[in-house]
C-alpha cells in the first residue's frame, strides 16, 4: 500500500507560523534555559546583599502528631536584615516575638515574658536571623544545602548535619522570590511540622502595632 502525498500544502495561519519560528529560534540557542546562572550558597547570599527592611503578613500551620487538627495562626512581620525581626501573631491570640541584637524576647499585651528555654531560643533565633539576612555561609556550618531554581524563583533544602539542630529538625525547606522568602517548612524528627507562608507588603505603611514594639525596645 502506498501513501498518497498531498499535491498542495495548505498555508499555516500566521500566528501558528510565527510560533513555530519562535520555537525554532529558541531551540537553536545554545542551552537557552540553562543560561540562567546555577545557584549556590554564595550566589544566593549575594541576592540578599541588596535586601532592605521589609514587612508583610504571614499564615502559619503547625501539625502535631498528638493532635488531629492543625494549629493555625496568622499575623504580621517586620524584618530589618541582620538587625531586627518582629513576628507578631494576631490570631488566634495576640503574641509578639522580637529578635534584636541576637536576643529573643516575647511580649504578651505589651509585657515581656520570661523564657525558660534560653538555649533553644538562642539556637532558633540565630537560624531565623541567618535565614532572613541571607547569611547562608553561617547556616552551612550546621546544614547541608540543596539549592535549585534561579534568582527570581529559588528553593533551598537544608538538612542539619550536626549540633542541636540535627537533634530537632529532620529538614527545612525554603522557597523565595528574589530577596523575599515566601515559604518556610520545618520538619521535625518527632513527626511534627510547621508551614509558614509570607506575603510581603512593602508598599503599605508599617503596621502601628509593630511600630509600637520597635519604639518600646528603643527606650
Amino acid at each position: 500500500m502506498k501513501l498518497r502525498l498531498a499535491e498542495k500544502w495548505l498555508p499555516l495561519p500566521r500566528y501558528l507560523a510565527a510560533t513555530l519560528i519562535c520555537l525554532t529560534s529558541i531551540c537553536s540557542l545554545p542551552n537557552a534555559v540553562a543560561s540562567t546562572e546555577a545557584l549556590n550558597i554564595d550566589s544566593l547570599a549575594a541576592i540578599f546583599n541588596e535586601t532592605s527592611p521589609t514587612h508583610g503578613s504571614f499564615e502559619q500551620q503547625k501539625n502535631m502528631s498528638v493532635l488531629t487538627l492543625p494549629l493555625n495562626s496568622n499575623g504580621v512581620y517586620f524584618v530589618d536584615p541582620s538587625k531586627t525581626i518582629v513576628w507578631q501573631q494576631l490570631q488566634p491570640f495576640a503574641q509578639t516575638t522580637l529578635l534584636q541584637n541576637g536576643e529573643l524576647t516575647q511580649l504578651v499585651n505589651g509585657e515581656v515574658q520570661p523564657s525558660n528555654q534560653a538555649a533553644a531560643s538562642d539556637m532558633v533565633s540565630e537560624m531565623i536571623m541567618a535565614l532572613f539576612s541571607g547569611n547562608w555561609q553561617q547556616l552551612a556550618e550546621e546544614f547541608a544545602f540543596k539549592i535549585s531554581g534561579d534568582k527570581s524563583h529559588w528553593q533551598a533544602e537544608l538538612t542539619p548535619t550536626s549540633g542541636a539542630m540535627a537533634k530537632v529538625f529532620k529538614a527545612i525547606y525554603i522557597q523565595g522570590l528574589d530577596t523575599h522568602i515566601r515559604r518556610i517548612s520545618l520538619h521535625e524528627h518527632s513527626g511534627d511540622s510547621t508551614n509558614i507562608s509570607l506575603e510581603a507588603d512593602d508598599a503599605s505603611k508599617l503596621p502601628a502595632s509593630i511600630e509600637r514594639v520597635l519604639e518600646l525596645k528603643a527606650r
